[in-house]
């Protein structure tokens, strides 16, 4: 939603092998940003400067929230100081930096951004489990609701979306958040929670009010706006990716359509459309920068991506249907794979992913805690 994703660009695109720029120009400058702009979405000046609120940030790993008692007195917000996304947002592209750093070997910068890049752990609340505003002297703000908190738009904490939302957005360190949240069933438990959480009947006016871009629900889950995509996937790196493959199934079911209604949501850019097309080909990338794919339930029997050259990476689910939507088994290239995702490097050699689909799940397919998704960028060992 907003952010340095710049950063995350570049570096997605470096990783996956596509180097016919000039990456030390593109690496200073956004190393300048990360150190000199400011964080701020839409700053009421054209002073793109870092301000008071980053320093903050620069300085104690997290960007600050107003404290409900006063008003605004940092002239340069001029969209809410979406204090809890500003500091989610950015530690994932200080992450995506860590890997360019790393790739560049300029192991100084890598050390320093990787230390950046677990920023969140700074507005993750272990009492309530949720990431939450703080002022600058590390006072949480209260009261605290992960549903109601933020204001119009929850841009003073958040941005366009709420707490339970806001809470997962950390796609680069999935194992990280799982060990925040007490381990991977308390992690599996709270996602389910959360598709399972709905705002009562008489108060659904004022929460469409305050959140006029939260469409697109399953329960507290929304579908409508950019941050949530990844969160379906995320059962993968608990050990349980039969969930990633029935919810990713929900969500293509019941808020996609050929019709009128067709999108649940903001359509920015294609963004929408590119989940539901990677997603119904079976796979959908968790964290760009790191050049890995996650697996989740294909739509079609047959899907195929030219290469170019003369190569093709082919997904095959010769038996999936409405009924079956549960991986039971799949080979990479004729060798069996017990892990829900593949490498970027493994879809540019070509040949095909075959999944074979049933009814029921597959509890133990993808479920071993040595074979997640990994957390660094280096490359798998299989």
């Amino acid at each position: 939603m907003i952010g340095r994703h710049e950063t995350a660009t570049i570096t997605d695109a470096y990783m996956k092998g596509y180097r016919d720029f000039d990456i030390e120009t593109a690496y200073e400058a956004m190393k300048r940003n990360s150190k000199e702009a400011t964080m701020l979405s839409r700053p009421s000046t054209n002073d793109w400067r870092g301000t008071e609120l980053d320093k903050v940030y620069w300085e104690k790993g997290f960007f600050p929230a107003k404290p409900s008692d006063q008003p605004e007195w940092v002239k340069e917000v001029g969209f809410g100081r979406q204090s809890v996304a500003i500091t989610l947002e950015n530690c994932y592209d200080d992450w995506c930096m860590s890997i360019l750093a790393k790739e560049l070997n300029k192991e100084e910068d890598y050390q320093y951004y990787l230390k950046r890049g677990l920023n969140y752990q700074n507005v993750f609340d272990t009492a309530t489990g949720f990431m939450r505003p703080k002022t600058a002297d590390g006072r949480w703000i209260e009261p605290f609701d992960p549903i109601w908190s933020g204001g119009q738009g929850g841009r003073e904490f958040y941005t366009e979306n709420n707490g339970w939302n806001y809470t997962w957005y950390v796609p680069h360190d999935v194992e990280g958040l799982i060990g925040l949240m007490g381990g991977r069933e308390k992690f599996t438990d709270k996602l389910q929670t959360m598709f399972e959480t709905n705002v009562p009947l008489y108060q659904k006016y004022d929460f469409l009010k305050q959140y006029p871009d939260m469409t697109g629900w399953i329960g507290m889950y929304s579908h409508g706006n950019e941050i949530t995509w990844h969160i379906p996937y995320l059962y993968n790196y608990a050990g349980q990716p039969w969930m990633t493959q029935r919810r990713v199934r929900q969500i293509m079911d019941v808020w996609y359509g050929d019709g009128p209604l067709g999108y649940c949501g903001d359509e920015d850019y294609g963004e929408m459309a590119s989940w539901y097309v990677l997603s119904a080909m079976g796979f959908y990338t968790v964290a760009p920068g790191r050049p890995v794919y996650d697996i989740g339930c294909p739509l079609f029997k047959k899907s195929t991506i030219d290469l170019g050259g003369g190569k093709t990476f082919t997904v095959e689910a010769p038996d999936v249907s409405a009924q079956n939507k549960y991986i039971q088994s799949a080979t990479l290239n004729g060798r069996p794979i017990d892990r829900p995702w593949f490498t970027h490097e493994e879809l540019q050699q070509g040949g095909t992913l075959f999944l074979q689909m049933g009814p029921r799940p597959n509890r133990s397919w993808g479920a071993n805690p040595e074979k997640m998704p990994f957390t660094d960028h280096d490359a798998p060992k299989n």
